[in-house]
């Protein structure tokens, strides 16, 4: 039986490596990034999904969700008590079902709700996307072929909800268990203490280079760089 879509399960995200290890794990399997992209990329699915690093910076309560709000061009992620109407799923990783087949199936890990038309579009997209079971079941044996489905999962295109001018940057700043994420300009960002969490795979038609990262400072900023380059791929290292 192949693997299966799967609600939300707070097991799952209480699970999910912290960011601390998270980083760790990474910087010794950075380079199993690219044949994730592959598989993406062989399914057509680049403009609709990427390759993300799971991880955590606090826990969730039994009855909690962790939620993107958009408000305009700024995102609000906090837990929720409840999902708002119309929230999807934007994060997604594999962990074993909880039956006996012990089986890995793909579970939600945070949702993203917006009123906006655009915030509808591109999150309905990375859903078609991670429906497909041919893909799903390809991407899952890549996973397991490298060991590192605890690590990898998939997310949305997030730099496609914002706004974005060629000079600008998506910077996040958290205080306690929510942040924030909003436009500033890319030079007003410290790289050198920061940490890639989504790689993509876009098609050469299209010129931008999106990088998700995290300050390796305690987790307190995240930022993502929207470039106007010509590449398909980047890796930060």
């Amino acid at each position: 039986m192949g693997s299966a879509i799967q609600s939300f399960n707070p097991l799952v995200f209480a699970n999910l490596n912290s960011f601390e290890v998270a980083k760790e794990l990474l910087d010794k399997h950075k380079h199993r990034i690219e044949p994730l992209l592959d598989v993406i990329q062989k399914h057509g699915l680049s403009d609709a999904i990427g390759v993300t690093l799971l991880h955590k910076h606090h826990n969730l309560f039994a009855d909690e969700y962790l939620v993107r709000q958009q408000d305009g061009n700024v995102i609000k992620t906090k837990p929720e008590s409840f999902l708002p109407t119309g929230s999807v799923p934007c994060v997604w990783g594999f962990a074993k079902a909880f039956s006996q087949n012990q089986q890995l199936d793909l579970y939600p890990v945070e949702f993203l709700s917006s009123s906006a038309k655009t915030a509808k579009e591109v999150s309905l997209k990375s859903v078609a996307a991670v429906e497909n079971d041919d893909f799903r079941a390809e991407y899952l044996a890549a996973l397991e072929k490298y060991d590192v489905a605890d690590l990898f999962g998939l997310s949305l295109v997030t730099s496609d909800l914002f706004d974005l001018k060629n000079s600008e940057t998506l910077y996040e700043t958290s205080n306690g268990r929510s942040s924030t994420l909003a436009p500033i300009n890319a030079s007003d960002v410290n790289k050198s203490d920061s940490t890639q969490t989504l790689w993509l795979g876009k098609p050469s038609i299209t010129p931008s280079i999106i990088c998700i990262s995290h300050c390796g400072a305690h987790c307190k900023i995240h930022c993502a760089i929207h470039c106007g380059m010509h590449c398909r791929r980047h890796n930060v290292a």
